[in-house]
């Protein structure tokens, strides 16, 4: 397992283990799946903490949400120097890690035509992903919010067939059924608030572009390391902290949000900004290691986590419905652990005739 997660640091070496054959057995277990497992469960604890703390803050009459996403990326900088750090310290020089990592900025050997490519557009769909965020939550409940984003589990998935070639499987889009479903047991549950158009235009926005950028992500960070995932999301945030900040001058002069210094919940802020960094890490990790729709279950395990720690901490119940979207959520996520062959073997099984007819 060990491997599994270093193993992105010799492109070389995954793909000689793309697969690793179980002794005595016939069957084999992917890569991917075994840094999925990892990267998913990751991402659930991750994320549901990030979301307590941001809950937290909120109660704290903290509507500063676009200086909260620019100070945010304040702490996402620091990846790349840390990544660095863990380098020297097992004997790695500065030169030859950003030989290797300073490729994921360059197009054919081209600074100019990678940014231009690579980092301008993913930087512009994350930064805009987390505005869109926030203002739905502002207009939106939360479990409305979180039922029209999980579609983005689809888009991603519709996504990976087109650009990574993705193969289509019955099996798996029922995982993408499935986990929709346990999101909208939940929103049942928390209740159908009746959200306005535009908070549901917001949500969905959401939806679209962190469907687009995490697929994006893997087509120019096919063969990615973790140094090379690290330099990308480190120069995003340099950039959407030199462009970003007139706007939060606009929206506190024009009353939109409020920055009061003297009530800031520095304490509650700095946690989630800190779990933030690491819920966006796992995301540029996982989809570079990975394939998208591993992440995008990550993420959907963090509604159930939520609701567990609302149980045990806020004293929130959980009912039959939440139990059911509970398992709808995992449940689809072990179909996405399946190898692809049994998959692809399970999903003849389902539909016969239309494989059959595409000769899959």
């Amino acid at each position: 397992m060990t491997k599994a997660i270093f193993s992105d640091l010799d492109p070389e070496f995954v793909k000689e283990i793309e697969h690793v054959k179980q002794p005595g057995k016939g069957s084999y277990i992917s890569t991917k799946s075994l840094a999925g497992i990892i990267i998913v469960l990751l991402l659930a604890i991750t994320s549901t903490i990030e979301t307590q703390f941001a809950n937290s803050m909120a109660t704290q009459n903290f509507t500063a949400f676009t200086f909260a996403v620019w100070y945010g990326r304040n702490f996402t900088i620091l990846l790349y120097p840390l990544y660095c750090l863990c380098g020297l310290i097992t004997g790695k020089s500065i030169e030859s890690m950003w030989s290797q990592d300073s490729l994921v900025l360059k197009e054919k050997d081209n600074y100019k035509k990678g940014f231009i490519k690579k980092v301008l557009p993913i930087t512009v769909i994350y930064n805009a992903s987390y505005y869109f965020y926030y203002y739905a939550l502002e207009i939106s409940p939360a479990s409305d919010c979180a039922a029209v984003m999980s579609v983005n589990i689809v888009l991603i998935y519709v996504l990976s067939i087109y650009w990574l070639n993705e193969p289509f499987l019955v099996l798996r889009m029922l995982a993408v059924v499935m986990a929709i479903a346990g999101v909208l047991f939940f929103a049942y549950s928390y209740g159908l608030h009746g959200s306005s158009m535009l908070g549901i235009f917001y949500s969905l926005c959401v939806a679209i572009l962190t469907a687009v950028y995490r697929v994006y992500l893997k087509v120019v960070l096919p063969d990615a390391t973790i140094g090379q995932a690290s330099l990308l999301l480190s120069v995003a945030s340099v950039i959407i902290i030199a462009t970003t900040w007139p706007f939060i001058i606009w929206t506190n002069v024009t009353g939109l949000e409020i920055i009061e210094w003297e009530t800031m919940p520095w304490k509650f802020l700095n946690i989630t900004s800190i779990f933030s960094l690491l819920v966006s890490a796992l995301i540029f990790f996982g989809t570079a290691i990975t394939i998208p729709i591993f992440v995008a279950i990550g993420m959907l395990l963090g509604i159930p986590g939520n609701a567990l720690v609302d149980l045990l901490y806020r004293e929130i119940a959980l009912d039959s419905f939440k139990f059911a979207g509970i398992f709808l959520i995992f449940f689809s996520f072990i179909i996405l652990l399946i190898p692809i062959e049994k998959a692809r073997h399970f999903s003849r099984w389902i539909l016969p005739c239309g494989y059959k007819n595409n000769g899959l």
